[in-house]
């Protein structure tokens, strides 16, 4: 009895988790976009700050995840995060049921 009240609680957490961790993963690749357009801007006003910049200025995909340290790892990278640990939770649990 305690397992089937426990087992589908903690599935449903998880989801909502799962859900909240790629709004979050969202929301951080905006801001990562922002920043690089503020950087951008600076650079087009003082184009002589370049050597001082260490990261990228461009806005695309690329330069977003290039300034994460997430662009030349790979396609498995995506394994390593903490939404897919909750996937890989809610799918044992989800067998369990």
């Amino acid at each position: 009895m305690f397992s089937l009240v426990v087992i589908p609680t903690l599935f449903l957490m998880g989801l909502i988790t799962f859900e909240r961790m790629l709004q979050a993963n969202n929301a951080t690749l905006n801001y990562a976009k922002g920043i690089n357009r503020i950087r951008h801007l600076y650079l087009e006003y003082a184009p002589q700050m370049q050597p001082y910049f260490i990261l990228s200025s461009h806005d695309d995909a690329r330069g977003i995840l290039d300034n994460m340290g997430v662009a030349r790892l790979g396609w498995w990278q995506g394994f390593f995060s903490a939404a897919f640990m909750i996937a890989m939770i809610n799918s044992v649990l989800a067998e369990a049921l």
